[in-house]
């Protein structure tokens, strides 16, 4: 037997089971530096945060797994006001990363799809240890949306799977600055 239910906490915090997925979002930060032109930086967003439209935001997802994994999904489910970046399908890297967080240079490669609700990565082998997925989406459409929780699971074993905290942000309407 196998049973699906949901929950009705507000927010959904994350859990897991044998695997452990953090879901972080970041906000493009352009600044005009003296010696290099314009920088490019990313600012963490935090739960409730506001942004406008138009800003990019990247969403790095950063898996824990206990042992070797093989055929893994991890579906990230959008904010309604955002799109995806990149909207074509096809082949993608996720990276391994150290304790702190650093990539650790290591690449493997990943199928990704662009859906309208969710950003799917299929992984045929997760090693033991920290991995990172990251991609961008655009703020677009105004208003207040929920991030519902990225959810990984391996796609034959139904035991093993996690998920991260729900995310909510806000996108307020871009103001053009006038010129005198």
């Amino acid at each position: 037997a196998y049973t699906k239910y949901f929950t009705l906490e507000e927010p959904i915090t994350k859990a897991g089971n044998e695997i452990f997925v953090e879901r972080k979002y970041f906000i493009q930060s352009v600044k005009e530096t003296l010696m290099k032109g314009l920088a490019q930086d990313w600012k963490p967003l935090k739960d409730g945060d506001t942004v406008n439209s138009g800003d990019r935001i990247r969403v790095d997802i950063e898996l824990e797994a206990k042992n070797h994994y093989e055929y893994l999904v991890s579906e990230d489910y959008k904010p309604a006001g955002l799109e995806a970046v990149q909207l074509q399908s096809g082949s993608g890297w996720f990276t391994g990363i150290d304790a702190q967080g650093h990539e650790t240079g290591g690449q493997s490669y990943l199928y990704q799809e662009f859906r309208d609700q969710k950003a799917a990565f299929f992984i045929d082998k997760l090693k033991q240890g920290k991995h990172k997925i990251s991609y961008e989406l655009r703020a677009e459409v105004p208003g207040t949306f929920h991030a519902m929780p990225n959810q990984t699971h391996a796609m034959y074993v139904p035991e093993i799977r996690t998920n991260s905290d729900e995310m909510r942000v806000t996108v307020g309407e871009r103001v053009e600055e006038k010129k005198p």
